[in-house]
């Protein structure tokens, strides 16, 4: 492109550049509406499933995340980030969700419209609706290792004296 032809690009999009910016604020305004109605879908699944997560920790289960191989006492875990040692979990005596530092222990609490930030909507929804089957997950875990330990003792039968 030669310079003596931006006069007639630039005059060409002077012309409908309100018409432009004003699609964009459009656009822009819908996908902020849009990341505002995850916050509140997840913020709702939070709400209506916290019985069951209550459930669940009061009972001395632990929240875990098998992708990162990391648990919780406090809530569902979203993720983990390695780099800096921080655990995303909804934390459920705050009924929010939370940052934990694994290495100073401290507890950063932040809005839905945040975890949106550091986790996508897919995932965080994921990590809350597994309450729903935690009992089953716990129950396969646990017959796993019956299976194991029963594997075990067969392999020397009777009492060695």
């Amino acid at each position: 492109m030669k310079v003596s032809e931006l006069d007639g690009l630039v005059k060409g999009l002077m012309e409908r550049i309100d018409q432009e910016y004003e699609k964009v604020a459009s656009l822009q305004s819908e996908y902020r509406s849009l990341y505002d109605q995850q916050a509140q879908e997840l913020e709702q699944a939070a709400q209506r499933l916290l019985p069951v997560m209550t459930y669940i920790k009061n009972n001395g289960y632990r929240f875990n995340d098998k992708l990162s191989n990391t648990f919780s006492n406090m809530g569902p875990v979203f993720r983990y980030e390695p780099g800096t040692n921080t655990l995303f979990i909804y934390h459920i005596d705050h009924q929010t969700p939370a940052a934990i530092n694994l290495t100073n222990q401290q507890v950063t609490l932040f809005s839905y419209l945040d975890l949106l930030g550091v986790v996508d909507f897919e995932t965080a929804m994921k990590s809350l609706l597994l309450t729903l089957t935690y009992h089953e997950e716990l129950q396969k875990d646990y017959q796993e290792g019956i299976d194991r330990l029963e594997s075990q003792l067969k392999q020397f039968p009777g009492n060695i004296v």
